[in-house]
């Protein structure tokens, strides 16, 4: 693979900046390891993050920090593309990663597959203090979301038209 390590999240900078200001340390927990892992782990003392694809978790392994504890959940089944919607069907695995331990994460950043089964799975390791962000929140489909935690708000960056949403516990 030639793809070079992203050492930024695919987001807008304002997304970076929103995400910033909510972070303060502790433990977080990621779905979708990428330049957002490269980026915001070093200000956690142990971030997670979960990765469907072998193909990417073999890049990014050598490469992530030390706090970082990288989990590879393939599909069951057929191969899913790299990028586009994911089969929760196929992805038990990859959303329920975060219920492995018992551990409450005060961060948790939903910009893989499944984004929605993946919120409502975080549930379990959420308190009061949590935050949950779901990224390219724009999309319809994760509205539904808001049947399960309390949205706090929606910022949306207009040159690219995406948007990240800040989520608590009900």
């Amino acid at each position: 693979m030639s793809e070079t390590i992203p050492q930024k999240p695919m987001m807008s900078d304002q997304h970076i900046v929103d995400i910033l200001k909510y972070i303060n340390g502790g433990l977080a927990f990621e779905y979708g390891c990428g330049g957002s892992t490269m980026f915001f782990s070093n200000l956690f003392e142990k971030y997670v993050s979960v990765e469907h694809s072998r193909e990417w978790y073999d890049l990014m392994n050598p490469h992530v920090p030390q706090n970082v504890i990288l989990k590879l959940r393939e599909p069951v089944g057929e191969i899913i593309k790299p990028f586009g919607p994911g089969k929760p069907e196929l992805q038990q695995d990859y959303i329920n990663a975060i219920n492995e331990t018992t551990e409450i994460y005060n961060f948790i950043l939903v910009d893989g597959r499944c984004r929605v089964d993946c919120a409502k799975a975080s549930i379990k390791n959420m308190d009061d203090n949590s935050i949950l962000f779901i990224h390219d929140y724009e999309r319809k489909k994760y509205h539904s979301i808001e049947k399960y935690l309390k949205l706090h708000e929606v910022t949306i960056y207009k040159g690219r038209k995406t948007s990240l949403a800040r989520f608590s516990l009900k």
